[in-house]
């Protein structure tokens, strides 16, 4: 009831004014109500007086020639008010007249009213009951009330229905309105008046109108730009490798790649037949969605470019023929560079596969975890050093490392986006130690398992806010023999 009565402005409009009317009217009525008595009183000392002088001199001239009888017949004209209890005229020493006969001694008690009278010496008082002037008083202010409350019936009736029909059903109407825009299916208030809220109805409907022009040249723009998203996913997934060239220079392998957006900064490129051998390369570039996917593509084409110009080069030059061209391409060769214009770059991982099955990898700012098949875990971390950046040295010296190939062992190549991932109980990064963890746990079962392993991990660890970066990760076995 209560939350009825907050929500309905035409009721909480009667409340108000049969509240604040019951109060005016009480004011009212108690003034009244001591107005009438005062008058009423006032009206009865009046007629009492205006007969007790008429009355008195013949009274006393009956009772002075001992005609006490006629002398009281006399004052019961006061019988015929409704209110006298007695009357009786007294001289100086002994009482002249009295009605009834025994006087005003022996009466009930009542207000005693003495009007003067032009007998020297003598007082005439009349008794008179309050009750009876408290009746007429009673039933006087009664008939006010009831008057007054049926014009005031009438009146809120009248005010009522005029604000039902001019201010709480426009009301209603554009509430309704407003509320169907609230849930996403908008609707003009039919309002038609000229007066203020007439206007502010207009008001609302143009304001719709030109939202919904807006919101279709926002939804056209959107349509436009996911198509063009669209095709860059498309484009950037062209650059990642065939399963099957994976599977003919690792065996056994497995990817988790999800950007974060539709295209993303994360990119692994595979060159498998190269003079120098097959070359597996991870990046990690500035940002996501397109700025990063438009990262991603240029440093493929400057892997590209570096095995191009060097084919049998070694991952750690490979890694800085990259940097260099990434900073000629994004005019960021200086340390003096606008910085205030954004800087781009990326991290980096490349993997050469040797003759005898293992690797030689360089990293820059990046891991990887050795995971054999017993579930013994190795970080090997690469050098604290992003590539491409203006403060980036001129072809920067990454160290090379080498891993040997043995049975069950597998290489995972991890982005940064999965192990800094916030969440858990108190929105910590997902971290290496329960990355490493979880994998190994996972070993035994191959590449295919441990993939499932990291991205079940992500997704429990991930809170509300969803992906915060690009996550990539890579499994490719080491097995002796399967290259």
């Amino acid at each position: 009831m209560t939350g009825f009565l907050r929500r309905r402005i035409f009721v909480k409009y009667a409340v108000w004014s049969i509240v604040v009317g019951a109060i005016l009217s009480a004011a009212v009525l108690a003034t009244y109500r001591e107005r009438v008595r005062t008058r009423v009183v006032s009206e009865a000392a009046t007629e009492v007086a205006t007969l007790a002088a008429q009355l008195a001199r013949p009274a006393a001239a009956l009772a002075a020639d001992g005609e006490q009888t006629r002398a009281s017949e006399v004052l019961a004209v006061f019988a015929s008010f409704p209110y006298a209890i007695c009357a009786e005229l007294r001289g100086a020493e002994e009482l002249l007249a009295a009605w009834p006969r025994i006087g005003c001694g022996p009466m009930r008690e009542g207000l005693d009213l003495s009007p003067p009278v032009a007998i020297q010496g003598a007082t005439f008082t009349v008794r008179i009951d309050e009750s009876v002037l408290r009746q007429r008083l009673h039933e006087e202010t009664i008939l006010q009330a009831g008057l007054a409350a049926g014009l005031g019936l009438l009146l809120l009736a009248s005010g009522a229905a005029g604000f039902f029909l001019f201010v709480e059903r426009p009301v209603r109407q554009l509430s309704r309105a407003m509320s169907a825009y609230d849930r996403g299916r908008p609707e003009h208030a039919d309002v038609r008046t000229e007066d203020e809220i007439g206007r502010l109805v207009g008001t609302y409907n143009a304001m719709l109108d030109r939202e919904a022009a807006r919101t279709g040249a926002l939804r056209e723009a959107h349509e436009a730009i996911m198509e063009n998203i669209g095709y860059a996913a498309r484009l950037q997934e062209s650059l990642l490798p065939d399963p099957a060239a994976m599977t003919a220079v690792f065996g056994a392998h497995a990817v988790l790649w999800r950007p974060r957006d539709s295209v993303g900064g994360d990119l692994y490129r595979l060159v498998a037949d190269g003079p120098g051998g097959a070359v597996l390369a991870m990046a990690d570039c500035t940002g996501h969605g397109v700025q990063g996917g438009l990262l991603t593509m240029l440093v493929a084409a400057e892997l590209d470019a570096a095995l191009a110009a060097r084919a049998e080069a070694g991952p750690a030059a490979l890694l800085a023929r990259m940097s260099d061209g990434m900073r000629r391409r994004l005019t960021q060769r200086t340390r003096d560079y606008d910085v205030g214009a954004g800087v781009d770059g990326f991290d980096g991982a490349i993997c050469r596969r040797t003759p005898d099955g293992g690797l030689l990898v360089a990293l820059a700012r990046q891991s990887i975890l050795m995971l054999d098949r017993d579930g013994t875990v190795q970080r090997l971390r690469g050098d604290r050093l992003s590539l491409g950046y203006p403060d980036t040295p001129p072809a920067p010296v990454v160290a090379e490392q080498r891993i040997a190939p043995a049975p069950g062992r597998m290489v995972v190549l991890v982005t940064d986006g999965i192990t800094d991932q916030p969440g858990g109980p108190r929105g910590h990064g997902l971290g290496w130690r329960r990355l490493s963890q979880a994998l190994a746990a996972a070993a035994p079962g191959g590449p295919e398992a441990v993939a499932d392993a990291a991205r079940t991990l992500v997704d429990e660890w991930t809170d509300d806010r969803g992906a915060r970066d690009d996550q990539t990760l890579l499994v490719i076995s080491l097995e002796p023999g399967a290259h």
